[in-house]
């Protein structure tokens, strides 16, 4: 992850700003991996906050996509630009669906979002709950995901800085220096 890039201290993206927190993002591919009842669900509890959804739309019917006044979809966003969108978001989602096309995943977004210093919300995807159950809210159902944003809303800052040091861990160049001490 590049810490730096995505823990810079930059002026939220015209979109978050414009928008009445709360702010919940997602940055990434909109596909069949999402579960787009939870985002609904998500929406509808928190009618007065907003779900900004940050990428290309593609292999999902645009007909299953929830349609509510409070969701923004962005389209393809400057990979430059996520530092600033996550800067104005109050929590970091990760609402994918549990199937076959995330039985695999390691979303290297957990980092970015944790070097964003934002609490992030994920379904249970294996890779997540086992590297980073301890520090990201973990929900199943779409009950239990609006759930935990509301406690992500109220995080404390040790928390974020557990996260934060989660992903300074996994920058190259401490990757790199962990080979090497096993080379050498």
């Amino acid at each position: 992850v590049e810490v730096e890039r995505f823990g810079a201290d930059v002026a939220p993206h015209p979109l978050a700003a414009a928008l009445r927190a709360p702010v919940f993002v997602y940055a990434g591919v909109i596909d069949e991996r999402l579960d787009y009842a939870l985002i609904a669900a998500l929406a509808d509890a928190f009618a007065h906050g907003h779900v900004v959804l940050a990428g290309p739309v593609v292999k999902v019917d645009p007909a299953r996509l929830p349609q509510r006044a409070n969701v923004h979809f962005t389209g393809r966003l400057p990979y430059e630009s996520l530092p600033s969108l996550l800067a104005g978001a109050d929590v970091a989602l990760m609402p994918f669906a549990i199937n076959r096309a995330t039985a695999s995943i390691s979303p290297t977004k957990t980092l970015e979002y944790f070097a964003a210093r934002k609490p992030v919300v994920s379904t249970p995807i294996a890779d997540v709950v086992a590297s980073y159950g301890e520090i990201a809210y973990i929900a199943d159902t779409p009950a239990a995901f609006v759930a935990a944003v509301r406690e992500a809303l109220g995080t404390p800052p040790e928390r974020i800085e557990r996260g934060y040091a989660a992903a300074a861990a996994q920058t190259w160049d401490a990757i790199f220096e962990r080979m090497w001490s096993a080379l050498t």
